[in-house]
């Protein structure tokens, strides 16, 4: 194995830029439709509609974070070579936009938060240039682009290397006092190029409530942040933020990892199923596969081990981690789900030989935009 290989590659004509764009939104769009189907709950492992409207939010994150790149590259492919910006994507594992890019959308953010951005009508100087030229004004679209981007942009609502932690409440403490929380964050997992949703519920035994506390929030997520990475076994995740922080337990925790994407434009993607996609490069929105992790993890209820003859103890929970279920094991969950969304195109062709998801349900998007489940 070449180790010195790049692990992204770098699209820079216009159709390549276009194409690519054309099978995100498809994807966003497919994603989208699963978080209403009927059994959208079930679709994506949830319990609660609460659970289902968290993956819903983040999925719109992924989907602006996609049309805030698309404006930033469509038009720099016919600017010099001096001028050029060129879109990285990851193709050693999931084909979604190289970590950088997300990098670079923060740091926009960061530098536009606090500043005006001027408008301009470039559509009465795109109209004029055509009329005299006779010719299309590339500088004037990618102007045009440039400025809808950055006020998109300065609205900060886009997928980020880490989303803090949102914290509600579930229902009134019991009759013991006891308090849950409903905590839920995400990240644009750079490492493996991929946005990575946690949905947790724990009990809160803070005195004031997780909730109105703004340091413990605080403190929340720099644990959260610390513990986000989705190399980590879920199990890992869980036990690092019930050692850290004393006053959460957390009861029941999912994480969901969007990815991976697959194409025939992907061809160096390690374990990639390209091949099977190979004949649908003339309607870029078709030619894809995308597929998506849910792995849960459940409490089995808390112990007390104290440190000495006079300590009150450490209370700790006992997650209940699925030994003789070999995903479930070596992801320390309780339960994993696997699932594919295709083109029905794409559906088709992969009934006509192997494939790898035989033992995978497969959602599939109809002509109309529909999805359906297909086994």
């Amino acid at each position: 194995m070449n180790n010195n290989r790049k692990h992204y590659r770098e699209l820079q004509s216009s159709d390549e830029i276009h194409g690519y764009f054309a099978k995100c939104a498809s994807v966003v769009s497919a994603l989208k439709s699963l978080c209403k189907l009927s059994d959208a709950e079930q679709v994506w492992g949830c319990t609660t509609s609460a659970e289902l409207d968290v993956v819903s939010h983040y999925v719109d994150l992924l989907g602006n974070m996609m049309r805030l790149l698309l404006l930033k590259y469509a038009y720099t492919s016919y600017l010099s070579d001096d001028m050029q910006q060129k879109l990285a994507i990851d193709v050693s594992n999931g084909g979604m936009p190289y970590g950088v890019e997300v990098r670079r959308l923060e740091n926009d953010f960061a530098d536009l938060c606090n500043k005006d951005v001027p408008w301009h009508d470039y559509r009465g100087k795109i109209v004029d240039y055509i009329l005299v030229n006779k010719s299309i004004p590339r500088h004037l679209q990618n102007e045009m682009a440039q400025q809808t981007y950055r006020h998109a942009v300065k609205q900060g609502r886009f997928m980020k290397t880490f989303e803090a932690p949102t914290v509600s409440a579930i229902g009134t403490p019991d009759s013991n006092g006891v308090k849950y929380a409903f905590i839920h964050w995400a990240l644009y997992d750079t490492s493996r190029c991929m946005p990575v949703i946690y949905i947790m519920v724990a009990e809160d035994s803070s005195r004031s409530g997780l909730v109105k506390d703004d340091v413990l929030k605080e403190t929340l997520s720099a644990t959260c942040e610390s513990y986000s990475q989705s190399a980590l076994k879920l199990l890992t995740v869980a036990t690092g933020i019930d050692e850290k922080l004393a006053f959460l337990h957390p009861k029941q925790l999912m994480r969901i990892s969007l990815g991976s994407f697959s194409s025939s434009d992907f061809p160096e993607k390690e374990n990639s199923i390209s091949p099977l996609l190979q004949g649908f490069s003339e309607n870029p929105s078709e030619d894809w596969v995308f597929e998506w992790k849910v792995e849960i993890l459940r409490s089995l209820g808390s112990e007390t081990n104290k440190d000495g003859m006079f300590s009150g103890g450490k209370r700790t929970e006992v997650f209940d981690v699925n030994r003789a279920e070999h995903g479930a094991n070596l992801s320390g969950a309780s339960e994993v789900l696997r699932r594919v969304v295709v083109p029905h195109a794409v559906y088709q062709s992969l009934q006509q030989g192997d494939h790898p998801f035989a033992e995978t349900p497969i959602y599939v998007v109809g002509k109309s935009g529909h999805v359906a489940l297909h086994m």
